[in-house]
């Protein structure tokens, strides 16, 4: 079962919100964690196509809300004030910076974030969920990635800490960053991964949380 609640002008646009509890669901390999979802409100006429039958949905903004299908998804140039539950299948989400306020949540399947701007996930005006893959990427300039190791630990929904396949996983090229915030813990230890060339895997406490691509430089703060 699940409820709906009114969230007040949660992004300041001076349109209500809406919170959707959905009581009960499994999140993340734990089985009835709960789900909370953020749906901005919004005026009629505002940008964005969206179309959840074929699963497209590009040049999103505005404060719309994009919801996908039970297939494999494609949402691309995702800016700001956007709502994305991207729901069952493998889906891809491109996010573009361009603004505040983006809720993003892949949702069951191995789900791929794009990210063309540089970001922070520990902003307040952000969330993002059920993310099994992070991809950098820009044509003329590189991606910085910050973000604390609770979110790379807990990114992926289907993740299994005692399988390292589960793992998030992040690609990159040479000069885009990934900065971890250890909130006080020690540093992530680095192992070059034995099956796939070019990756090393980042584990805290004996645990692998992180397969990156070892053209990305990492730092821990």
């Amino acid at each position: 079962s699940g409820s709906i609640a009114y969230a007040g002008d949660i992004n300041g646009d001076g349109m209500n919100d809406i919170l959707i509890g959905d009581y009960g669901a499994d999140y993340a390999s734990r089985t009835g964690a709960g789900i909370s979802y953020l749906i901005y409100g919004d005026s009629f006429g505002n940008e964005g196509s969206v179309s959840t039958a074929t699963g497209v949905a590009t040049n999103v903004g505005g404060g719309n809300t994009v919801v996908g299908t039970s297939a494999d998804d494609t949402f691309s140039n995702i800016r700001n004030n956007v709502t994305v539950n991207s729901g069952a299948g493998d889906d891809y989400i491109e996010v573009r910076r361009n603004g505040q306020n983006i809720y993003v949540d892949g949702g069951s399947g191995e789900d791929t974030l794009e990210l063309r701007r540089d970001f922070d996930f520990r902003e307040d005006d952000m969330s993002f969920f059920g993310i099994e893959t992070i991809r950098l990427r820009h044509n003329s300039q590189n991606i910085d990635l910050m973000l604390d190791v609770d979110q790379l630990i807990d990114l992926p929904d289907s993740r299994d800490l005692a399988d390292a396949s589960t793992a998030l996983t992040i690609f990159g090229d040479a000069g885009d960053t990934l900065t971890v915030d250890m909130l006080g813990g020690a540093d992530l230890t680095g192992v070059a991964d034995a099956s796939e060339n070019g990756y090393t895997d980042y584990s805290v406490n004996g645990i692998v949380v992180l397969h990156l691509e070892t053209e990305v430089a990492i730092s821990f703060i």
